[in-house]
């Protein structure tokens, strides 16, 4: 009997499952063919540790992860070990990567599809809300950038441990116990993933609170009480994976670099003016039909501004709205609440680097997509003339068709660097960060005038932004201006001194200049700053040898053979030194 129910569970999944794996297909599968953008060049193509994932193994359990992770600012070891083993598998092959995150997505949408039939017990508008989720616009971010398979990862586990938390039964000890841990795992790999994931807790005891059967007409402080006291074992469990996973964060595995940040504000303006971000997100879930890769995001300088009365306004009202239908859709409260809960850690109340993007709304996109489906529904039936299933169908297709084609349009945009820095910077012109990115392009083309063209326009928009001046450097060497470039690198150090590429550029510089001594302390702070840079301390070897120091040499080349045990020319090197050494005895 049980075998024969859970076929019939498989079968019931199957055409649906089968369906959203297809949409999926169809809408991402022009992103296959793009290349590496954005974060991605730090992430895999300029990481030189990804190249030597065994000699770094051991950095993934202390804070030596942020000298090997591609500049990951936070302690997300599950998302960078993911790269080390793409990298493993497809080298520098964006394809794959891609693909990879293709599947991901297709993994997440089928968790969203079983996740709303748990919620809805209604495969047509769980069906809906996958769809909905698979073809949204503002996933695209997410899925076409490579170094934010971390959003991906986050939600695949997010999902996950949620799903098997609601499949919890009171009836059933021993099952109960298996998926508990097995939820609270994928939670703390969904935090190992990206900090987003922290909102889980919140989300299982509002789904106690507002799902789980038996369940209540209101929410009082005695129904509240009455959950806590049923499930207590079970919320310390995620109190403490949460606990723990903050130690780790916040104190054993902190990078004192986080606080590196562009838009902050003051508490209090983040606090007043929170509706206003809030307002955006949903905007944006609503409206998503010019996208951008950089939002130039302020707060507005007064309150008393139609925007942010509006957004208010708004929010104070969806808030009320979310109470008024409890009794009536308890899943329309839900989804609101989701939205709401699950965005809690890019609100900036704790200042983060960027405060507003696409990819942040990957997790809070399902309990929009959760109330939008219960939305069109409700409006479908409501009038006789689509009662029809045809009608309905219909319908449903025309927003799915729209929403996919400019999902398809979007990921044209992610192609190149050139084609994503150009079309944000249509739709942002005031975007620093897209300016500087531009300018790399051009100077990888050699058009070092349109790249000096973009950088000033970066230092007009941005002064503080130490990368403009490093890529003026870049420029100004290209161009033969050698004077002009070494001021351009000790400004950019004199802003960030633990710049690392700076360093080293000066070091090539006083290199060929023959300033050794110059040359070998830049190239010691470079050795300093991330003792695994493999081209710094070959080339403090050689001015070591240069200058007669054949240990200090000999040192060097042996810390890159430990790094690169292939490294044949710097081998040669060593065996010269220790032949001349044992000359001289």
């Amino acid at each position: 009997m049980n075998q024969n129910l859970i076929e019939m569970a498989k079968t019931k999944h199957l055409l649906p499952i089968v369906l959203l794996v297809c949409v999926s297909a169809v809408v991402y599968f022009n992103s296959l063919s793009n290349g590496f953008v954005y974060d991605d060049l730090g992430t895999i193509v300029e990481n030189k540790h990804i190249k030597r994932f065994g000699n770094y193994l051991s950095s993934f359990y202390n804070p030596s992860y942020f000298k090997i992770s591609g500049g990951e600012a936070s302690y997300r070891p599950v998302t960078t070990l993911s790269y080390y083993l793409l990298y493993a598998v497809f080298d520098e092959n964006p394809f794959g990567y891609h693909l990879t995150s293709v599947v991901l997505h297709i993994l997440n949408v089928i968790l969203v599809y079983l996740m709303a039939h748990v919620i809805l017990n209604h495969k047509g508008s769980a069906v809906m809300v996958g769809l909905l989720f698979a073809c949204h616009p503002v996933n695209t971010e997410a899925v076409n950038g490579i170094s934010y398979n971390e959003d991906l990862i986050a939600a695949f586990f997010y999902f996950l441990a949620l799903l098997l938390y609601m499949k919890l039964e009171t009836s059933a000890p021993r099952q109960n116990l298996l998926f508990l841990i097995l939820s609270l795992f994928f939670f703390l790999l969904g935090l190992l993933s990206k900090e987003m994931a922290i909102t889980l807790p919140a989300i299982v005891v509002l789904y106690d609170l507002t799902l789980r059967e038996p369940t209540s007409s209101k929410i009082s402080a005695n129904r509240v009480l009455e959950v806590v006291r049923e499930r207590k074992y079970v919320y310390i469990g995620f109190l403490g994976v949460s606990l723990f996973y903050l130690w780790l964060r916040f104190f054993a595995i902190y990078n004192p670099e986080e606080v590196e940040t562009q838009i902050w504000g003051r508490l209090i303006d983040r606090v007043i003016y929170l509706p206003v971000l809030f307002f955006k997100y949903i905007k944006l879930s609503l409206f998503p039909l010019t996208l951008n890769a950089d939002y130039v995001f302020s707060y507005p300088t007064r309150f008393v501004d139609v925007g942010p009365v509006l957004s208010a306004v708004f929010v104070l009202a969806l808030f009320v709205f979310s109470l008024l239908v409890f009794s009536r859709s308890k899943a329309t409260s839900f989804g609101i609440w989701w939205f709401l809960v699950t965005l809690f850690p890019v609100y900036n109340l704790i200042q983060i680097y960027n405060p507003f993007a696409e990819r942040y709304l990957y997790i809070p996109l399902f309990g929009f997509c959760l109330v939008v489906a219960i939305f069109l529904e409700n409006l479908i039936d409501r009038f006789s003339f689509t009662r029809s299933p045809a009608i309905k169908v219909l319908i449903i297709l025309c927003i799915v068709v729209f929403y996919s084609m400019i999902s398809i349009n979007r990921n044209r945009d992610w192609k190149d660097s050139h084609s994503l820095w150009t079309k944000t910077l249509e739709v942002e012109p005031n975007s620093f960060r897209a300016h500087g990115n531009l300018a790399r392009v051009y100077q990888e083309k050699g058009q070092l005038e349109a790249s000096l063209r973009e950088v000033k326009k970066t230092m007009a928009l941005n002064p503080k932004d130490y990368k403009a001046y490093y890529n003026l450097g870049v420029i100004l060497g290209k161009q033969g201006f050698i004077s002009e470039a070494i001021g351009a690198y000790k400004k950019t150090i004199e802003m960030n001194p633990q710049f690392k590429n700076a360093h080293f550029n000066l070091g090539n510089i006083y290199k060929t200049q023959d300033r050794m001594e110059e040359a070998k302390q830049a190239y010691q702070k470079v050795v300093q700053i991330d003792p695994a840079d493999i081209e710094a301390r070959n080339n403090l070897g050689v001015i070591y040898a240069m200058q007669g120091e054949l240990d200090a040499a000999i040192i060097e080349w042996q810390q890159v053979m430990a790094l690169d045990p292939e490294n044949r020319d710097v081998q040669d090197n060593i065996e010269k030194a220790k032949k001349i050494l044992d000359q001289q005895k």
